[in-house]
């Protein structure tokens, strides 16, 4: 004859099991929606719009004091044909090294009321997945870069589509064309991440709620 401890912890196992399948579902349609907002951010956002166009004369460098031609990808030295934005989507769609949620596994104790979180690329995730400056830079990714320093020598860019350097369109020379100037840094993935994150933690509580 069943225990009454045996029957207890089978139920409260089942009870377990089917909160958990509910929270993968409710998590899962919490972190597409997360994602598909993150995603529009990311799209319209002026880095990623310049860097995908090539527009020349640059709005960003035009702000940071730049009052010649040349495009933010030619100043950034990226090779010509090379898609940096693309290869960045790839990295952010990553499974291992892009946005991904992990579930608390401990959601039943009564001192952990996190359901789960959204875990957000790292510097060294990006870096691992290859977004970084080409022919120069320390191995950072450009990403952080930008966001944590800028990028000095603009001074020293001529930027022209005639003028043959790694991107075709600009190239740094001795002279300083326009003395002191450089990108100053600028919010990018940082600032995306954060938001990205508290709207998958805010869905995921609402979902679970209604379920």
């Amino acid at each position: 004859m069943a225990k009454a401890g045996d029957f207890l912890r089978t139920s409260r196992n089942i009870v377990r099991s089917r909160f958990t399948k509910k929270l993968e579902r409710v998590a899962q349609e919490a972190f597409t929606e997360a994602k598909k907002s993150f995603e529009e951010d990311f799209n319209k956002h002026q880095i990623t719009q310049e860097l995908s166009s090539h527009v020349s004369p640059s709005p960003i460098l035009k702000a940071n004091g730049w009052n010649r031609r040349g495009s933010l990808f030619g100043f950034m030295g990226f090779n010509v044909g090379s898609d940096p934005i693309q290869h960045l989507r790839i990295i952010l769609d990553n499974d291992e090294l892009g946005l991904r949620f992990k579930l608390n596994k401990n959601i039943f104790k009564r001192a952990v009321g996190i359901l789960g979180e959204l875990k957000s690329p790292t510097p060294e995730d990006l870096e691992a997945g290859g977004a970084k400056f080409e022919g120069w830079g320390d191995g950072r990714s450009w990403p952080q870069v930008l966001e944590d320093e800028g990028i000095e020598n603009l001074a020293f860019f001529l930027g022209d589509k005639e003028i043959y350097g790694r991107s075709q369109e600009g190239t740094q020379v001795e002279a300083e064309l326009n003395p002191g100037k450089h990108l100053a840094k600028m919010d990018y993935l940082g600032k995306m991440f954060k938001k990205v994150e508290k709207r998958f933690i805010k869905l995921l509580k609402e979902g679970a709620r209604k379920r």
